[in-house]
C-alpha cells in the first residue's frame, strides 16, 4: 500500500510537472508566434523601404546619365563655338592687316603726289 501511495504521489507530481511544462510550452509558442509576426512585419517594411530606395536611386542614375549626355553635347557645342571664334578672329585679323596695308599704300601714294 505504501508503495502504491508513493507511486500515486509520483504520478501526481509528474502530472503537475507535465501541466507546468505544457503551460510554459504554450507561452513559448505564443511568444514565438508574436516574434515571428513582428519580424515578418519588419521584414516587409524593410523590403518596401529598400524597393523605394532602389527606385529612387535608379531615377537619380537616369538623371545623372541624362545630365552627362547634356554635358557632352554642351561640350561639343562649346568646342565648335570656340573653333568658329578662332576662325572668325583669324579671318578678321587677316582682313585688318590687309586693310592696314592698303591704307598705308594709299597714304604713301598720296604723299608721293
Amino acid at each position: 500500500i505504501e508503495e502504491n501511495e508513493s507511486l500515486l504521489r509520483d504520478v501526481k507530481e509528474a502530472r503537475g510537472d507535465l501541466e507546468e511544462c505544457g503551460s510554459e510550452l504554450e507561452g513559448c509558442k505564443a511568444a514565438h508566434r508574436t516574434d515571428v509576426e513582428q519580424l515578418k512585419a519588419e521584414l516587409d517594411e524593410s523590403r518596401r523601404n529598400c524597393t523605394a530606395k532602389i527606385e529612387e536611386n535608379e531615377s537619380l542614375l537616369r538623371d545623372v546619365k541624362e545630365a552627362r549626355g547634356d554635358l557632352e553635347e554642351c561640350g561639343s557645342e562649346l568646342e565648335g563655338c570656340k573653333a568658329a571664334h578662332r576662325t572668325d578672329v583669324e579671318q578678321l585679323k587677316a582682313e585688318l592687316d590687309e586693310s592696314r596695308r592698303n591704307c598705308t599704300a594709299k597714304i604713301e601714294e598720296n604723299e608721293s603726289l
